[in-house]
């Protein structure tokens, strides 16, 4: 059985993703090492969105601002590197 602090979050492996959910206003709360080469992203999922959110972002429907989306490519991306240089 999952804590409510575990049911309100989401966690995701893909890059662009993440990307789109930070771009929507959802707040990162950390990454985690997946198992291999990659990280974990997780998020806060306070009203069970995200998993909609992602489903449309396949479907190809979904829009956000490009100028955001692209912050929170760069953003993300350099968490990434700066916990590469840390481990």
């Amino acid at each position: 059985m999952q804590n409510k602090k575990e049911e309100t979050e989401v966690k995701i492996k893909d890059f662009y993703g993440a990307c789109l959910l930070k771009a929507l206003d959802y707040r990162l709360l950390r990454l985690e090492q997946g198992d291999g080469d990659f990280m974990v992203f997780v998020f806060h999922d306070a009203d069970f969105a995200a998993e909609e959110m992602l489903g449309r972002y396949w479907d190809r429907n979904v829009s956000v601002d490009a100028k955001t989306l692209v912050d929170s490519i760069r953003d993300l991306k350099t968490m990434l590197h700066a916990g590469a240089s840390r481990g």
